[in-house]
């Protein structure tokens, strides 16, 4: 069954792991499809692409983060939809191994605002808190964007339209 253009998907998941030696993944699941990217640390810094994402999703404007694996990568971009201040399209492009600015579109859904943001931030709030453990943290970079991630995180809880923060 195709989804129209624009109807609101509202069955969207979203899980980052930091693996060890310098990969992590993260998996976009919608229905019943899933997409899965592969980022290389040497390349990106996989928890810094998502809080751009989530400080563009929680002050209502576009971003374009590049997460890059060992050839090519993938290019996650959001933007608001100008009619609708709560919904938000995500687009997930290929990026060539060669050119990043050839990018092939591969995904892309529109969701509620809140719901992107929820799912971001639960991630990157999970990975803050596996952190604290030492045996999580061997063989992994560090997580050095607590400070970010708390801020952000305040400032959702005292956002209007889209607080309070469902971290606590």
């Amino acid at each position: 069954m195709d989804r129209e253009k624009n109807e609101i998907c509202d069955t969207i998941g979203i899980s980052f792991t930091q693996d060890r030696h310098g990969w992590s993944d993260l998996l976009v699941i919608q229905g019943g499809t899933s997409f899965s990217l592969q980022i290389s640390d040497v390349f990106s810094d996989g928890p810094l692409g998502l809080l751009r994402l989530c400080d563009a999703i929680l002050t209502n404007r576009p971003e374009s983060v590049d997460f890059l694996d060992e050839p090519g990568g993938h290019r996650l971009t959001i933007y608001p939809d100008p009619g609708q201040q709560h919904v938000m399209t995500l687009e997930i492009r290929a990026l060539a191994t060669s050119d990043k600015t050839e990018a092939t579109p591969v995904f892309s859904t529109r969701s509620k605002r809140k719901q992107l943001l929820t799912l971001l931030m639960a991630e990157l709030w999970k990975l803050h808190h596996f952190h604290a453990e030492p045996s999580f943290q061997r063989g992994r970079s560090g997580f050095a964007h607590a400070d970010t991630l708390l801020e952000l995180n305040r400032m959702w809880d005292a956002d209007q339209r889209m607080g309070p923060s469902i971290l606590k």
